[in-house]
Order: C-alpha cells, then structure tokens, then sequence
C-alpha cells in the first residue's frame, strides 16, 4: 500500500506589494499617492482617490529612531487581522499589529518576516531636526503626516512631506508630496508580514494606474492520513483552507489523467486535472483551516493493487478567473501491511 503525489497545487497569490528604491536618488513618487481598498479582507491597490490633508493635529514628538503608539477612535481592519492602536515609527511606518521596532534601514526581509507593516516611506528621518510627525484624527479617518521631515545626518540635506490616512471601513491612503533624493534607501508598500512569499519590487509608477490585486489565501494541498490499507479508513486532508472559502469537492477516480488535462481554457489558468471521470465529494469547511474527508476500504483481498487517483478542488475566488482552485493529485495503491 504506498501513496504517492501527483504534480502539484495551483493559485497561489500575492499578499504582498513593494517597491525598494536602492538609492534616495532613485525616489520617483513624489507628487503621487496610492489607495489600498479593503475588500473581503483583501487589499486591492491602485493610484490614489483622496487629497494630500494639510495637517492641523499634534505632533508626537518623535525623536531620532523612535515610535508613539496611537490609540485609534475605531476598529480598523486590515488583512488578517484588526486593531484599535497602531505604532508609528519616525522612520516612515506604521504597524497595525506587534512591535515591528524602529530600524532605520529599510529591509524587505522584515517586511516580509516581521509584523504587519505600511511602509509608506521607510527612510532614516529625523524629525527632532525640523518638522514632525502629525497626527489628525476624527470619527472615521486618522491621518499622519511626516511634514517637512529632514534626512538623518548632515551629509544629506533635505527635507520628505508624505502621510498615510487610514479610514474606519479599512481602505488606507498613502500619499507622497516632496520627497527627498538624498539620504539612504527608500521602501514603500504593505505585507501582512510573518513570513509573507516575497513578489519582488515593482514599479509603482506603472503599477499602481494597472492596479494590484492582493490576497492571503495559499494553494491547497492534498495528503493522506495513512497508506490505504485493505479493511482500514483513511483521510483525505485539504490544507490551508482559505476561511472565507465556501466548499470544496474531492475527486476520486480509477483513471490518473495522461497527459493531466490543461484546466486553463476552463479559466483556471496554471491548474491541471490529474483524474479521468471519477466521483465528487463536496466538502464544507465551515471556516476550518483544514478539512478531512474520509475513505472507508472495504476488507476485500481483491482489492489488492487497485489504484484509485485523487484530486480536491476549492471555491477560492479571486485566484482563478473561475473562482476554482485545484490541489496536487495523489495516486494510491490499495495493498496490505
């Protein structure tokens, strides 16, 4: 009795958006913004909808490397998650979520690996030299503005205006006015952090007017609890099941599709089937991060070295043109001990 995969998974996505400017001279954003939309939990970003917002609120007083936590006057939700308070970092981020601290270097490793975090500037800033973080707040929008905050270090002179507004139903706006040329290195974007895949940097400039389509969800995988022994029950198990995921269906066939059949023309673009006709089994995960359906064999020595080829599909729109998603295939050979 063995089990052995097939292929493998299909549509995964980004969650994830970045662009690294190596060099301060390299910073082209000035005078643009973007809009991060908020919808089913997952951000859609395009250029920006909303005005620059001339600040009038308090300055918190950042010094060199430094943070303020800001309880906020709502729940704001995010991608994965939600909060009352955010940390905001002089150095041009803020994190909805842990302490992300306040390195003035700016890494994509800890963008990914850290916290949630937008990045709307990160820079080494020092607004204890001139300027200031602002903060404004209202019922349903809390801004901050990094106004007329100069580089760190005397060797490079210059001064960043640019804020981030956040909004109570959870679209958030970054929007840059002058940025400065000179200094070190600038990255600008959002990650839900904890290990988030990294998509690489991408021009904002040419991206943002296209618009990126972000999401959380992860291919699905298909395994087994046991190898299928004659007289025993195993489990077919789907991992990671995205939460807002409705149903799913497992495939069982005594056919393994050859060639595997190129799904695309069917709008799941990179998927391919690994079964020929078979059975469904519909599955509801009910919000489960996983989902077991079991496979009785019956105890029948005639059994012995049938093969049945499996294969589990999920409804996990946007990561197909169909809203289907399909996993690896197995093969199984049904056998003793």
């Amino acid at each position: 009795a063995l089990v052995a995969p097939i292929g493998s998974s299909c549509g995964d996505c980004d969650s994830v958006f970045y662009e690294y400017f190596a060099t301060a001279q390299a910073m082209d954003l000035s005078n643009s913004s973007a809009t991060m939309t908020l919808a089913n939990g997952d951000y859609t970003v395009g250029t920006g909808t909303a005005a620059y917002q001339t600040p009038s609120g308090t300055n918190l007083m950042l010094g060199d490397d430094a943070q303020a936590i800001v309880t906020l006057p709502f729940t704001l939700p995010y991608p994965g998650g939600s909060t009352t308070s955010v940390r905001v970092c002089s150095n041009g981020f803020v994190s909805p979520g842990g302490n992300n601290g306040t390195l003035w270097i700016p890494f994509t490793s800890l963008l990914l690996n850290q916290y949630p975090r937008w990045a709307v500037a990160w820079h080494d800033f020092a607004p204890h030299l001139g300027g200031g973080v602002i903060h404004d707040s209202s019922p349903t929008s809390v801004t901050f503005t990094w106004l007329n905050v100069p580089n760190s270090g005397t060797s490079a002179p210059g001064t960043s205006t640019f804020q981030i507004q956040l909004q109570a139903n959870g679209t958030v706006h970054m929007i840059w006015q002058n940025m400065s040329t000179n200094g070190n290195a600038y990255l600008v974007g959002w990650s839900p952090g904890g290990g988030a895949s990294d998509p690489g940097s991408v021009d904002l400039t040419t991206a943002l007017p296209a618009g990126i389509s972000l999401c959380d969800n992860l291919p699905i995988d298909l395994t087994t609890s046991a190898r299928p022994i004659v007289g025993t029950t195993i489990q077919h198990m789907v991992s990671p099941v995205d939460s807002a995921t409705p149903f799913g269906g497992l495939v069982l066939s005594l056919v393994q599709a050859l060639p595997p059949i190129d799904l695309a023309p069917y709008g799941m673009p990179g998927c391919f089937a690994h079964t020929s006709g078979g059975v469904n089994q519909l599955w509801f995960p009910a919000g489960a991060a996983s989902v077991s359906i079991p496979l009785t064999i019956p105890n029948d020595p005639g059994l012995m070295g049938v093969q049945i080829v499996s294969q589990s599909y999920a409804w996990s729109p946007p990561l197909t043109p169909l809203g289907l998603i399909a996993s690896n295939g197995l093969l199984l050979l049904l056998g003793a001990l």
